[in-house]
């Protein structure tokens, strides 16, 4: 249990949570609900609130849910009860980036359940893992998620927990449990699958069993409509305090060789202004301000007629990150006028050439075009996110991003944050295989970056972790070897520096793919 002025602050956390459903008194099978992040990240994920509410949604589900609060020990006791995870029947985790795998593996320990699959006994949970890291290549979870469903859960993850509960009920075991899981359509059951080295490389992957499938397809949902979700529960204790998110859009059309989220949703679909009205009439009043929320907002074919209703309903709205090459001045204009005081764009480079070659077809002219109207408009203040390291010529790279910051600074009327993030490559995507830099050498860079925006006056530079770049190309390209790192961080209590043991996992040109199983291309349902 956790401490006494832990369990005050987790009591008002839960006294200032609004419902914008009706809250259930929940059935008998003990299901937890797992984000291996805080609080503010999980109840600002769309995808959190998604699975929640298709949870909550079976009568036959009691849920809790676990957010890593690294200040609350133990770890992997629910935000309700205080309830360590071992005691749950199914645990479901969704997991978006592969740095969270460590945090999901800690709240498992610090929850009283094995980490090994093999290990765990029939009075454990079942395990089940999603998200888009783990959908793309899932094999450095593989020996400790029991199932891990590739895809969107809309399409078939209420029809397994249906499954799970009855054939537990029935007192089936784990192992037939597994193999009925195998069945349905995007769920990959590891432990039915293995690995066949050639020295110490991947040459090939089979299933253990003559009836299983030699490869999973990713689900989505065709239409987007017949799910009108969105936020369930409002809190103050996020950054986004109190906002509604609402999906415009999932997938994209753009096509950048180094984006997950924009491969990973495909094909793109796009909901209709009426159906986006109808779930913001449907929250009413208990949500004065609204996210919207898509990879790329300004893609939403009805934008300008969307923002002119939620003008017109007295609504703020927020969005996160556009495309500044379609984002035109009456757009813009509506957005600062219902709420929208900060502006965040991806250039990701600094040189037309490299945008152009990572297929992001932003100029650096129509960047500064996008400086100018924020002007006009008097916004506040622009996040600009950069990559480093996606270039072979890393230096370079790194002046044409300091050239175009220089120029941003000397014409912009708005403070200015700059993010940067090293270049990780993403199962799936045309950059999967691309030479990554050394470590050292990107932190070289990134420190010279930081020195000379700091000799300009540029303040607000956020660099994400360099040193980590190598242990989330690991755990985003590699095979099942990968899953012994995490062991390692998990026993040690931190990140570890990736040792030359396991460059072998990491394939290269002509390698086997540790994600050759996962098809994709998908399978769609109505």
């Amino acid at each position: 249990m956790f401490a006494r002025k832990d369990r005050e602050r987790l009591a008002r956390i839960l006294e200032d949570e609004i419902y914008l459903y009706e809250p259930r008194g929940g059935g008998r099978y003990q299901i937890a609900l797992l984000f291996p992040n805080t609080y503010s990240a999980g109840m600002s994920n769309l995808g959190f609130h998604i699975l929640e509410l298709i949870l909550r949604s079976n009568e036959d589900v009691y849920l809790e849910r676990f957010f890593y609060e690294p200040k609350l020990r133990p770890l992997g006791r629910s935000l309700e009860k205080g309830i360590p995870l071992k005691d749950f029947k199914m645990v479901v985790a969704t997991v978006p980036y592969e740095l969270d795998y460590r945090n999901f593996l800690e709240m498992l320990k610090g929850g009283g359940v094995p980490l090994h699959t093999e290990e765990r006994g029939e009075n454990m949970p079942l395990v089940i893992v999603g998200g888009i890291a783990p959908s793309a290549n899932p094999e450095p979870l593989a020996d400790f998620a029991d199932a891990i469903y590739i895809g969107e859960a809309e399409a078939v993850f209420s029809s397994v927990v249906d499954m799970v509960i009855k054939f537990q009920r029935l007192g089936q075991s784990r192992k037939h449990i597994l193999l009925e899981l195998e069945k349905f359509d995007g769920v990959y059951v590891p432990s039915l699958y293995q690995s066949i080295f050639r020295g110490e490389q991947l040459a090939s992957f089979h299933p253990l069993i003559g009836e299983v499938s030699d490869s999973v397809e990713r689900i989505y949902i065709k239409d987007l409509e017949k799910y009108p979700y969105h936020t369930q529960t409002l809190t103050p204790h996020i950054e986004l305090s109190n906002m509604v998110l609402l999906e415009l859009c999932r997938g994209c059309n753009r096509g950048c060789s180094f984006c997950l989220a924009g491969c990973g949703y495909l094909p793109f679909r796009s909901r209709s202004l009426e159906n986006i009205l109808a779930m913001v009439d449907g929250v009413g009043d208990k949500g004065g301000r609204f996210g919207l929320v898509a990879t790329s907002v300004g893609d939403y074919p009805h934008l300008k007629e969307l923002l002119k209703e939620m003008k017109k309903r007295g609504f703020s709205v927020g969005i996160s990150s556009f495309r500044a090459d379609i984002m035109d001045g009456e757009s813009l204009e509506m957005l600062h006028q219902s709420g929208q005081k900060t502006f965040t764009i991806a250039p990701e480079v600094g040189s037309d050439l490299t945008r152009k070659e990572i297929g992001k077809g932003l100029t650096n002219q129509q960047i500064m075009e996008f400086v100018q109207l924020c002007n006009q408009l008097g916004v506040s203040a622009v996040k600009f996110y950069f990559m480093l390291g996606i270039s072979p010529d890393l230096a370079e790279e790194a002046q044409a991003m300091l050239d175009l910051v220089f120029e941003i600074d000397r014409k912009a009327k708005f403070d200015m944050a700059i993010s940067l993030a090293p270049f990780v490559p993403k199962a799936h995507t045309p950059f999967a295989l691309r030479t990554t830099h050394q470590v050292a050498t990107l932190k070289r860079e990134a420190n010279r970056i930081e020195s000379a925006l700091r000799k300009n006056h540029i303040y607000d530079f956020r660099p994400d972790s360099i040193r980590l770049a190598r242990a989330a190309t690991l755990l985003s390209l590699g095979d099942r070897r990968a899953g012994k790192y995490l062991e390692s961080v998990v026993a040690q209590g931190s990140w570890l520096r990736v040792p030359a043991e396991f460059d072998d996992v990491i394939p290269q040109e002509g390698s086997y793919l540790p994600w050759k199983h996962i098809d994709w291309q998908g399978k769609g349902f109505d």
